[in-house]
């Protein structure tokens, strides 16, 4: 959508999506002197698709349940907030936040969402080692200056 809608031609013909996954800023009829953030306007597609998932319910096309996903003030059902993590819960909430600014590059989620927990750890080990061998370093250039030898 966001490469479609980012060749505009200059006649300005632009054809309308299913409203029940397009983002609020693409709906205002003052897109056209603004032009959004075409990508985190996909990213608010994403996050409204993961919503219809968890929720396993079928979006409406109007109504207080469509306004609040867009501004932002939908809650779980709480038999969703059960059975998924806060920290998935967290991310589609981001992904449907009314600011554009707010919601989280394609990049980030790859980081956050797609990264198995060990893969984090592994990161994060990684990250530790390195601060410890910098540290070990200091050690040793600190004994070598008063006359040590650290080895």
């Amino acid at each position: 959508m966001a490469r479609f809608l980012a060749k505009i031609t200059e006649d300005i013909n632009i054809p309308e999506g299913d409203c029940r996954y397009l983002a609020k800023e693409l709906l205002s009829r003052d897109m056209l002197s603004f032009l959004p953030d075409l990508k985190k306007s996909d990213i608010f597609s994403l996050g409204i698709t993961a919503y219809e998932l968890i929720t396993l319910s079928a979006l409406e096309k109007n109504g207080p349940a469509w306004r609040a996903l867009r501004d932002g003030s939908f809650e779980y059902p709480p038999e969703v907030e059960a059975v998924y993590s806060a920290e998935i819960l967290s991310i589609i909430r981001r992904m449907l936040s009314a600011n554009t600014d707010d919601r989280p590059s394609a990049a980030e989620l790859l980081d956050s969402v797609f990264v198995s927990a060990e893969q984090r750890r592994i990161h994060e080990l990684e990250v530790e080692n390195a601060r410890l061998n910098d540290v070990q370093q200091k050690l040793f250039d600190l004994l070598q200056q008063n006359g040590i030898n650290p080895y």
